[in-house]
């Protein structure tokens, strides 16, 4: 089984420290993935920044 985690890491060239900072913000807000499609850009930037770390 893939979690998110490594699906994210799959399609994306982002460090694991990031993609695990992006899914704790996920799952802090309680968010259902068809959620994040009802957001626009704007609003992704906002809730996960490229630069966390």
């Amino acid at each position: 089984m893939v979690t998110v985690t490594g699906k994210l890491l799959i399609c994306s060239r982002l460090h694991s420290n990031t993609v695990n900072a992006y899914v704790r913000i996920f799952e802090a807000h309680n968010f259902d993935y068809s959620d994040l499609n009802e957001l626009d850009d704007a609003a992704l930037m906002a809730l996960f920044p490229y630069n966390i770390f």
